[in-house]
């Protein structure tokens, strides 16, 4: 068993120099071997230890390390460690490596280091990467360190960097418990110029258990923000979090077809008047739509202004869409939605939203069905999405059937065949009876050799019946015609 004697010879040769210095290396890697053998009766050496945690060769840190965790697997939290402490609070403002390894260590030494730090911190309120480490340092001790908010609250308004604004909003986010004084804290960074500050903020809000209301205004803000991870973030959070305000809003969106309101241009008419001419003023007065296309080529600001009220539909339409919040009311205001904008994902975003609204089924099925004849394979693709939500026996509604006869009708023309073609596949596997039906029944070579090409264009999982394919195939003559079913024919006998 080592003596005191023995552990204050080794502690004093951790500082042994040499002028060759594989020779010092090896002189104090021993001593630290020495010292990690002695476990606890060496806890003496801590204050050194730390300090060659901190050293530039990586064999001593290492080292350091280990003897440390073999004195005491809670070494920070011993009286010994706490030696340190300014050493260590001093650390802070170095570079990132240095830094975290101060913040773990601070971390674990617990109460004692909190009145040094908290006053370190005022001291070096210039200093944005010194508070971010500081601040982490307080948010990391358990228990969790009273005033920590309100000492936030007061470094907010001086900071300067991204990475203190970030590092608040993450720490906001993890103690976010709801209170005004946290959202107020949060809310004030949803107007940082930095997006990803602004999204961390949102998240923050949106980890508490509730939402204050004096938070949905400047959320529902931030569902037209330019930046699409800060829009997913506050669609996130009123996906979770019901807020009566924002609500309301949502539903007058909807009733007002997504349309940006006379209030809303007065307010863009206010920001810009200083610079716009006489003449452009009395078009507003005459004719607001006019005022808003004249200009809108003209002025970046002015473009991403009136951009904002087809960005917030989207992002209406999805939270609607996630909290299953859509009436059968809406449908009308969805149809005219989906038929006014060219803009795909609100228009995507309408057609889910109508798939779900069972109970209104006869009125959303002309709508879905005609979303179908979409020149976009996307906006095909989610009508029959929502086609297939509404009613799994869709296909089989006069309308459908209608729609479908028409299309293959399509088929013996030039110009409307190729729509008529992307049309029939949207509708997929689910289809093929119909086709086959048609494929019977019609007379026009044309139609059935393009009838017997979609069917082709289906996987090997189609469920299409040779029977039925030999039962058609003793009507046709035509040798055009026969060979293209024949090959049909040969591709399902493989399956």
């Amino acid at each position: 068993m080592a003596s005191k004697e023995d552990i204050r010879d080794w502690i004093q040769d951790l500082r042994y120099v040499n002028q060759n210095a594989e020779w010092q290396l090896e002189h104090r890697l021993k001593a630290l071997q020495q010292l990690s053998t002695a476990g606890d009766a060496a806890a003496a050496a801590i204050p050194a230890l730390i300090r060659m945690y901190f050293s530039r060769l990586q064999a001593e840190r290492e080292q350091a390390l280990a003897t440390l965790e073999a004195i005491d697997p809670q070494w920070p939290a011993r009286p010994e460690a706490l030696e340190e402490r300014s050493y260590l609070i001093k650390k802070l403002n170095k570079d990132h490596r240095e830094a975290n390894k101060a913040v773990r260590i601070l971390s674990g030494m617990g109460e004692p280091v909190v009145e040094p730090l908290r006053k370190r911190l005022f001291e070096e309120a210039d200093d944005d990467f010194f508070l971010a480490k500081g601040l982490t340092v307080l948010h990391n001790i358990q228990p969790p360190v009273k005033g920590l908010l309100p000492l936030i609250n007061t470094l907010l308004p001086n900071a300067r960097t991204d990475y203190l604004l970030e590092t608040i909003t993450d720490i906001l986010g993890e103690r976010s418990d709801g209170s005004a004084e946290a959202i107020d804290s949060l809310v004030k960074l949803l107007e940082n110029k930095n997006p990803r500050v602004r999204s961390k903020a949102i998240k923050a809000i949106g980890n508490a258990e509730t939402v204050d209301e004096i938070a949905a205004l400047p959320l529902i803000n931030c569902l037209s923000d330019k930046e699409k991870e800060v829009r997913e973030e506050a669609i996130h959070v009123f996906s979770k979090h019901h807020l009566k305000t924002a609500a309301d809003f949502f539903t007058r969106m909807i009733d007002n077809r997504g349309k940006l309101l006379e209030e809303d241009l007065k307010a863009i008419f206010e920001k810009i008047k200083f610079w716009i001419s006489r003449s452009a003023a009395e078009d507003f007065k005459l004719n607001a739509s006019r005022f808003r296309d004249n200009l809108s080529w003209y002025n970046r600001e002015l473009q991403e202004k009136l951009a904002k009220p087809e960005i917030l539909l989207e992002s209406v339409l999805a939270v609607l869409y996630n909290r299953g919040e859509v009436e059968p009311s809406m449908v009308e205001a969805l149809g005219d939605i989906y038929q006014k904008y060219n803009n795909l994902t609100i228009k995507i975003r309408s057609l889910k939203l109508l798939g779900v609204l069972r109970e209104a089924k006869e009125a959303v099925l002309p709508i879905l069905v005609k979303s179908l004849e979409s020149p976009y394979e996307s906006v095909r693709e989610a009508g029959v999405a929502a086609l297939n939500r509404l009613d799994t026996n869709w296909l089989h509604h006069p309308i459908t059937a209608q729609m479908i006869g028409t299309l293959v009708e399509q088929l013996d023309s030039q110009s409307t065949r190729e729509a008529s073609v992307n049309t029939l596949l949207s509708i997929g596997e689910v289809g093929i009876p119909s086709l086959l039906q048609h494929l019977q029944g019609t007379e026009k070579r044309l139609i059935r050799e393009t009838l017997i090409e979609i069917l082709s264009k289906f996987g090997d999982s189609a469920e299409i019946k040779l029977d039925d394919l030999l039962h058609i195939k003793e009507k046709f003559q035509n040798a055009q015609t026969l060979s293209a079913l024949n090959d049909l024919i040969k591709k399902i006998e493989k399956q």
